[in-house]
């Protein structure tokens, strides 16, 4: 009897923290579907998105979702010398952002092997923020990195100024690579005299 008594006073606390564990474990993806769903709704509202049906919505939906998860998970891995954010094309899939707005192609024959430089000039700025020169003009709707010390390169985006840093984006410069962070600087423009 005593035995029994014994094997209770330990199985009925072992059994009301497995319990406990079980409707915590139960609960959390409820809350974190409602936590999206709700991120969702408020991402809607702040963009103006309006779906023509349920089922449109909850497509919709289901990109926002796996596109935040992938957001999360790049932010949260090594540094890239970027972030990524949420922003007004969130409900698009990968393939839907480009055929809408991947519409420049560069012509070939214009790519350069290197960089142009005039001769013979002095007094010439180690950097130059052609924002404040008034030969930028400026950000139109066609992740911000801090003052780190980082050597960037301040891009403007045609996407508007919801994105990155009132629209411009910081990309670091002097990686070891001709292209540049994502190819920057494989087409650059820039203001010329």
């Amino acid at each position: 009897m005593a035995a029994k008594k014994c094997n209770t006073r330990i199985f009925l606390p072992f059994l009301l923290i497995l319990a406990a564990w079980a409707t915590k474990i139960a609960c959390r993806p409820l809350d974190e579907q409602e936590y999206m769903l709700k991120r969702h709704e408020e991402w809607m509202a702040q963009h103006g998105r309006v779906y023509g049906d349920m089922k449109e919505k909850e497509k919709r939906y289901l990109i926002f979702k796996e596109n935040i998860e992938r957001i999360e998970a790049f932010n949260n891995g090594s540094d890239r010398g970027y972030k990524l954010g949420v922003n007004k094309f969130a409900d698009l899939t990968n393939e839907e952002f480009r055929a809408m707005y991947h519409g420049y192609k560069r012509q070939s024959s214009k790519l350069m092997s290197s960089s142009f430089r005039y001769e013979n000039l002095s007094d010439i700025p180690t950097s130059m923020d052609w924002r404040d020169a008034g030969a930028v003009t400026p950000v139109k709707d066609q992740s911000t990195c801090g003052n780190d010390g980082t050597d960037y390169w301040l891009v403007k985006n045609s996407w508007g100024t919801s994105w990155g840093d009132s629209g411009y984006m910081r990309m670091r410069r002097g990686i070891g690579s001709s292209e540049g962070l994502c190819g920057v600087a494989m087409d650059a423009s820039y203001p010329t005299a």
